[in-house]
Formats: structure tokens, sequence, C-alpha cells
């Protein structure tokens, strides 16, 4: 029965294991004839040492010293090669410096720090600040992204102008934070789509990017997510236009409703959700609360039905079951509330 020779390789499994263990370190088969389940040309050979923690210590001490000391005149990280070949600045959280002070805020927190944080975080900011660009025939405040080889401006949170600004608040002084917010808002500003109070926001400012995405990488959502957790100054105009902005969005995002790709973080029902707490925190209204474990407890229903088809849970942070517990934790203690990956780590 096929159980039972399943049963059989995984206790002839565990004994050679087990005798790996004890004789030396671990060993990966090698797999004679050509397997069928898997493409061997992927994947090489393992050739670590033994598991030591010394070594491990010295990696990450090497890898933020590195990160320290590669800053280049200009404050930006050089990009390497297998993100773009001809080594054009990469700016948003994905491949580019948001990202990069965003990892450096989390290991300077977990203690691997030489330089002192904020002196290198006013560094990276300044990178990502210089950057940023005026259009001359809009007037929008710009990033220029490179995603699979298309130039665009985004304007959402996982590639542009919602994520960078998030990125550069928590390291820049007053003054500062104040001009991006402003330039933040003009630019959302100008490039919302409006219907009956609810906004949102194509893709990217390029006439490329007129797809009408309602998720947390693109649209509506991620702007709220990227920008509710910003500073707030009555006498700033611009506060009460971002304040407006924000709120339509979090309204389109309950009117357009749980998304159908499933209950994840990227482009799921919790990474919509997240928009309401966020909301719920900016503004203290329990509106905002309800609907957010409203979205909660749809998204259980869609983990669900994914698991009854697929026989299986789906076990990532960005677009599966592991955001989606932080997202429902979140909703159990709202003023706990903050994006994984991004603003909790």
């Amino acid at each position: 029965m096929p159980c039972a020779t399943w049963g059989s390789r995984r206790g002839e499994s565990a004994k050679s294991a087990s005798r790996a263990h004890e004789t030396g370190p671990l060993r990966v088969p090698a797999y004679t004839p050509e397997p069928l389940v898997f493409d061997v040309s992927r994947h090489q050979p393992l050739a670590g040492a033994p598991w030591s923690a010394g070594p491990v210590a010295e990696a990450i001490a090497a890898i933020v010293e590195d990160f320290e000391t590669a800053l280049l005149a200009e404050g930006r990280w050089p990009t390497h090669p297998l993100d773009d070949p001809e080594g054009r600045p990469r700016w948003a959280p994905y491949q580019g410096a948001a990202g990069a002070l965003t990892a450096l805020s989390i290991l300077h927190r977990l203690g691997y720090a030489a330089r002192d944080r904020r002196e290198l975080g006013q560094e990276a900011a300044e990178s990502l600040w210089k950057s940023w660009f005026q259009d001359p025939d809009t007037g929008d405040w710009r990033w220029r992204s490179e995603i699979f080889g298309s130039v665009r401006h985004y304007y959402g949170a996982c590639h542009g102008l919602a994520g960078n600004v998030g990125a550069l608040v928590r390291a820049m002084p007053e003054e500062r934070v104040r001009r991006a917010l402003a330039r933040a808002s003009e630019t959302l500003e100008r490039g919302a789509l409006r219907e009956a109070g609810d906004l949102n926001w194509p893709v990217s400012c390029d006439a490329s990017g007129t797809r009408r995405l309602v998720q947390w990488c693109h649209g509506a959502p991620g702007v709220v997510t990227g920008l509710a957790g910003t500073p707030r100054w009555r006498e700033d105009g611009w506060t009460d236009t971002l304040d407006a902005l924000l709120l339509g969005a979090g309204e389109l995002t309950w009117r357009a409703g749980p998304l159908r790709k499933g209950p994840g973080l990227c482009h799921g029902t919790a990474g919509n959700g997240y928009a309401f707490l966020a909301l719920y925190r900016r503004t203290g209204d329990a509106r905002w609360l309800e609907r957010a474990r409203a979205f909660a407890m749809h998204a259980i229903r869609q983990r669900r039905r994914q698991r009854e088809r697929f026989g299986q849970g789906r076990y990532t942070l960005w677009t599966g079951d592991g955001g989606l517990a932080v997202f429902l934790h979140h909703c159990l203690e709202p003023a706990e509330a903050a994006f994984p990956g991004l603003e909790i780590f």
C-alpha cells in the first residue's frame, strides 16, 4: 500500500538522518537517475559547515558592517548586478534604499550595530530624499522604479510613493517630514481617481499604469497603510488633505469588498483589512475597527475554503496564512496593529 511504503521510507530516512548526525555534517543525497519531482539544475550540493553559533554571529556582524560602510558618497548603496546589470539606483522597499533602511532598522534594534543608528538612518533617508524628483510637466513628486523591465513611477506601498514616504518619515527630522508629507499629499491629490466619495489610484502615474487595483501592493489600501501612521500637524494645510485622501481610500476599500485572490497580505483580504486598522488608530473611529473585524471573519472563511480545495495551508507571510494570523491577532489587539515586515518585525 502507498501509505505503508511511504511510512517505511520515512523510517529509513529518520534512521539515515540519525546516523548522519552521529557521524558528521548532514548530507543531501545525490539523485540518480534524474528525479521527476524537481529540476536538479536549479540546485547545488549542500556545502556549509556544521551548525555553530559563532560563525553565524560573525556573519551577521559582517553584513551589518558592510551595510554601514558601503554607502556611496551621494548617500545611496551600490545596486547589485542581479537587481540591475547597469547599476542604476534603486529606491523602493522591494529592492532598493527604502528596503535597506528597513533592514538596518531591524538589525540595529536587535543589537547589531557599530555606527549610531540615527546617523546611519539619516544618511539612508538622505539618499531616498535626493532621489525624489518633481516632474516638470505635472508637478508630481516621483521615484523611478524598474520592475520586470518596465520603468514606472508607482503610487503604492510595495514599489512606490506610499511605501517610500512611510520609510522616510521614521528617519528624518521634523522639517523634512513635513515637506515629505506635503509632497506626498499634493501628488496623491492630483493622481486620485474619484467616485462618489471613494478614492483610488492607478498602479502608476504613467500611461501604462492604468490598472485599477484595490490591494495592499497597488491601490488604496497600501496608500492608507503606508501613510496613516505619519504625524499630523493641524497648522499645515496638507494634513487635512491627507486625512481626506486616506478616509476616501478607506471607503473605497470597504465598498470594493474582500479580494477574490485569498486571505493574504500582499493582494488579499488581510492586507486590505490593515487599511481599516490603520484608520482606526489614526482616527479612533470604531467603525474602522468593525470593518477590519468583518474582513477578518471573511478571511477566516477564505482560508478554510482554500484548505478544503488544496488539502493544505499556505505557509507564507505575504501571500498566505502567516500574514493572516498576524492580522487576526491585531484585530483582537488593535492598539498593537502594525503592518508585518514594515512596521513590525
